[in-house]
């Protein structure tokens, strides 16, 4: 059945490999994923944005990513309860060894945060074909000129279109003042 399918007994250890293998009505999938190291999710702050003449409210996670390339993330934030559509994902290519502080820049006018708000932010450690499946997504999904529209680059071999992930999360809380 269409959906996500979780194991809440199999817990995941860090720089460990995982493998999928579904068999079903003659068709094989197969994937592989492997758990990155956690970094810790230090803080979020919320600042304001000019955007189009007006001033916006924006979530910045702030951590640090540890020395030498290689590592990638992805980020899920919900406002109230409700799941911001977008996916943040990022890479150290540019801020390898350093703190980071870069705002979850939303698309959808419906997402902006308004004083009071209770905003959820999850913060994943996702493997290089992870963060490429995220990437792609996010550039299809905010109509980047540089993309076409497309399926996500996936990690699943077979005839299916999603994401299999063994990656580090940790949420943080905070309130829109």
């Amino acid at each position: 059945q269409p959906g996500i399918y979780t194991n809440s007994s199999l817990v995941g250890s860090s720089n460990r490999t995982y493998n999928l293998r579904i068999v079903y009505d003659g068709q094989t999938i197969t994937s592989t994923s492997k758990m990155p190291l956690a970094v810790n999710l230090d803080s979020l702050i919320v600042e304001d944005f000019p955007q189009f003449g007006r001033t916006v409210k924006m979530i910045t996670p702030i951590y640090t990513d540890p020395i030498g390339l290689g590592n990638q993330y992805n980020f899920q934030m919900y406002r109230n309860g409700k799941l911001v559509r977008d996916p943040f994902p990022r890479d150290d290519l540019f801020i390898d060894g350093r703190k980071v502080s870069f705002p979850l820049f939303y698309t959808r006018e419906e997402d902006e945060m308004k004083k009071d708000d209770v905003v959820d932010v999850e913060m994943y450690c996702v493997d290089e074909a992870n963060y490429k499946f995220w990437y792609s997504l996010s550039q299809s999904a905010t109509g980047s000129p540089q993309s076409v529209p497309n399926n996500p680059i996936t990690n699943i071999i077979g005839n299916a279109i999603g994401l299999f992930s063994a990656n580090t999360l940790q949420t943080k809380r905070i309130i829109v003042k």
